[in-house]
């Protein structure tokens, strides 16, 4: 995520850092191996209950993990606007954002 200070990122095996005003911070986190244990049977077991019973909803189903889309997505307006942007989001003031984020963060990374 880039924005007028610097940049944040975020990797899968749990490293993370940012460059803001020309000081690196990172840290590396648990690795996926790691994670894991604590991580993935949890979601696994929400899943076998979903699929046991209608009524135990998954807390990854697609209502829920819209409304993270609309989070990053909203933090990608942010960013190339330069401005707060408030949930929900209406989509038609930002016609083709994938193609603006191509075409004006790009050529940056």
């Amino acid at each position: 995520m880039y924005g007028t200070r610097g940049y944040a990122w975020a990797e899968t095996n749990g490293a993370w850092g940012a460059y803001i005003n020309g000081e690196y911070l990172t840290e590396q986190g648990e690795s996926w191996e790691e994670q894991e244990m604590w991580l993935q049977k949890p979601y696994l077991k929400d899943f076998a209950d979903w699929l046991d019973n209608d009524d135990k909803i998954h807390p990854c189903n697609l209502e829920i993990s819209y409304h993270g889309y609309e989070i990053l997505e909203g933090l990608c307006m942010s960013a190339l606007e330069n401005k707060r942007i408030d949930l929900p989001i209406n989509t038609e003031n930002f016609p083709n954002l994938i193609e603006r984020m191509k075409k004006e963060v790009s050529d940056n990374i």
